[in-house]
C-alpha cells in the first residue's frame, strides 16, 4: 500500500496536475480571446472553473495523502501501522482518485499523456 501511495503522489505530480494546468491555461487564453472580441462563453468559463475545482481537490487529496503517509509511519508498531494504511493511507486515495477521474474526463487528449479508461477498454 505503501508502494501504491507514491504511487499516486509521483501520477499526481508528474502527469495529472501538469495535464490539467496546461488544458486550464489553453482555456483561459480562450477566454481572453472571448474577451478581446466582446464575447463570452458561458461554456468555456464553466469548464475552467470545473478544471480548477478538480485540481484544487487533487492537490487536496495528495497533500491529505503525504499527511497520513507520515502518520502511518510514525506508528510505534507494524500492527499500528497496517491499521494507519489501511484506515488513513486508502481513504485519502479516493479523493486523489474521484479529482483524478473528474479531470480525465474533462482535459483535452493532446494534453493528457496517460492513457484514459476508454482507451483501455478498446485495446485491439
Amino acid at each position: 500500500m505503501e508502494i501504491e501511495a507514491l504511487l499516486y503522489e509521483e501520477l499526481a505530480h508528474t502527469h495529472i496536475l501538469p495535464a490539467a494546468v496546461a488544458y486550464q491555461r489553453q482555456l483561459m487564453e480562450t477566454l481572453e480571446g472571448y474577451g478581446e472580441l466582446k464575447l463570452r462563453s458561458k461554456g468555456t468559463e464553466a469548464l475552467v472553473r470545473a478544471v480548477a475545482e478538480h485540481i484544487d481537490a487533487l492537490v487536496e487529496g495528495v497533500e491529505r495523502l503525504r499527511k497520513a503517509l507520515h502518520k502511518a509511519e510514525a506508528q510505534p508498531s507494524i500492527q499500528a501501522r497496517a491499521r494507519a494504511y489501511q484506515e488513513q493511507v486508502r481513504e485519502a486515495f479516493a479523493a486523489i482518485r474521484a479529482a483524478a477521474d473528474a479531470l480525465e474526463l474533462l482535459v483535452d487528449d493532446a494534453c493528457w499523456k496517460l492513457p484514459k479508461y476508454r482507451e483501455l477498454l478498446f485495446i485491439r
